[in-house]
């Protein structure tokens, strides 16, 4: 066929092996699938074909395939460095990185995945980098990859749309640029997901059922969302975002590192949240924790929250509170780990039994305080426990048959205070009012003299709360003994 242009004459001739540009001569392709020959350029306009680009071939300018194949040869080849062109449009959104331990970009190039960017990116990348895209047009991405990672610049008006979902590789998102749209979501099952060098990642919700959210080069970092979903995993990043929630889910352990700033609630009702960097709010108000229905040491991950204190830092308002049962909460007021070492402090809950006679609130496990390992001493804190209103409450706090219990070996219900090691030399048992109120007729009480008051407690009716200076980590409850038993309360104390 010929047709005519400019000065001189076409000849359109169709192929399925080669791709020619040799004066007026041009010889296009609509083959199935191409290879593209090491240094060669291919321009195909079908927008049927599949290009394999081969060693450091290129595709020529606004290109359309079906499917774009990568199998660089040697570091440093790519797209934009080789082609000079400005886009590629991949309509079936696959692009196929192959397993070559070298580097590859795609700088000063647009790609487009779907026609008009509405389609998927599936980026199935092999064992080498692919740096720096331009811009990335498609609504999601998904990542299967290894390697040393795909690298996402992008420039300030650059938006990725729809999910990311990283199931294997890295995904590392590079200075302010890279932006996702505040809408997407973020899914990581494997693999990492990097923000580098000060980027503060914005989107709408995170959640991670493996792999890791991590920083590379700190600026600082962060990951801003509405909420957080959290199975199993790492995060070293920031968590932030003003009214964003946490939950923690499933029987697997999830890592903080961090220094997180979201300001809503942390919720665990499966597994283990292990906090070695910092949350915003440690507080009943805002911390979370489900019961175990099956109860403790069932061979089965109780929910816990776990916080590593620091030597010679405070315990202080440490707590939770029970998603479900009794609403019962739990705080530590005062108390602070002296020790030369770090306190991994966890705290648990289950629903009370038949064996826990008076018990009239879910019953908390504390661990990690102690001093040696397999011990049972700890430093000396003021422990705090609330409870469900009840009747005759005041009675009750009258003949002192209302305060914080201890489960004394696993067998009987008894005052916390009986597990102490030892008493300071001003106890005060049974004293009707608040840790606060309590302190303050005492002429303020510090971390400093807190051992002077070893063994006392109390009990707040206008609050529904008792509280004990303990210097043991065991099984807490609130006990309220029945009023019968009056003549026999002081053997418990």
């Amino acid at each position: 066929m010929k047709s005519r242009s400019g000065r001189g004459w076409f000849l359109k001739v169709r192929s399925g092996f080669t791709v020619l540009a040799v004066g007026f001569l041009v010889i296009t392709t609509q083959a199935a699938s191409y290879d593209v020959p090491d240094g060669a350029v291919w321009t195909d306009t079908s927008g049927v074909s599949n290009a394999n680009l081969l060693g450091s071939a290129t595709l020529g300018a606004n290109n359309i395939v079906d499917t774009l194949n990568i199998s660089p040869s040697a570091n440093g080849k790519g797209l934009g460095s080789n082609g000079g062109f400005s886009s590629v449009t991949i309509l079936s959104g696959v692009l196929n990185v192959l397993p070559n331990n070298v580097s590859y970009n795609a700088w000063g190039v647009n790609l487009i995945f779907g026609a008009t960017g509405n389609a998927t990116a599936v980026i199935n990348q092999g064992t080498g980098l692919f740096d720096g895209n331009d811009k990335i047009y498609a609504n999601g991405l998904i990542l299967n990859g290894g390697g040393s990672g795909f690298n996402l610049f992008g420039d300030q008006s650059t938006t990725l749309l729809g999910t990311i979902t990283v199931n294997s590789g890295i995904l590392r998102l590079l200075y302010n640029g890279s932006k996702l749209a505040p809408s997407s979501d973020v899914v990581i099952n494997g693999g990492n997901f990097i923000n580098y060098q000060g980027q503060n990642t914005v989107v709408a919700t995170v959640t991670l059922n493996g792999g890791q959210i991590s920083e590379q080069n700190p600026g600082p970092n962060s990951m801003t969302a509405n909420s957080f979903a959290l199975k199993n995993g790492s995060v070293s990043v920031n968590l932030a975002g003003a009214t964003a929630t946490l939950v923690k889910s499933t029987t697997d352990t999830v890592t903080l590192s961090a220094n997180n700033t979201y300001g809503g609630s942390t919720t665990v009702t499966g597994g283990t949240l292990n906090v070695t960097g910092q949350l915003a709010s440690n507080g009943t108000d805002k911390v979370f924790i489900a019961v175990d229905a099956d109860g403790f040491d069932t061979g089965v991950v109780s929910p816990t929250l776990a916080r590593t204190i620091q030597a010679n830092s405070a315990y202080t308002g440490y707590g939770s509170t029970v998603v479900n049962g009794s609403n019962t909460a739990v705080s530590i007021v005062i108390g602070s780990n002296t020790t030369a070492a770090a306190k991994a402090v966890t705290m648990q809950w289950r629903n009370p039994v038949a064996l826990d006679t008076n018990v009239i609130s879910s019953v908390s496990r504390l661990t990690g305080m102690e001093w040696v390992a397999g011990g049972h001493t700890t430093d000396v804190f003021t422990l705090q426990m609330n409870f469900a209103d009840i009747s005759d409450k005041s009675r009750f706090a009258a003949r002192g048959q209302l305060f914080l219990g201890w489960y004394s070996n696993q067998t009987t219900w008894v005052n916390a205070t009986l597990g102490n090691y030892g008493t300071g030399s001003t106890v005060v048992s049974n004293y009707r009012g608040s840790w606060s109120a309590f302190a303050a007729a005492q002429g303020g009480i510090t971390e400093a003299n807190l051992a002077t008051y070893l063994g006392s407690w109390g009990v707040d009716t206008v609050n529904n709360q008792v509280w004990a200076v303990l210097n043991h980590n065991s099984d807490f409850g609130v006990l309220a003994l029945p009023l019968s038993l009056r003549g026999t309360q002081l053997q418990i104390f």
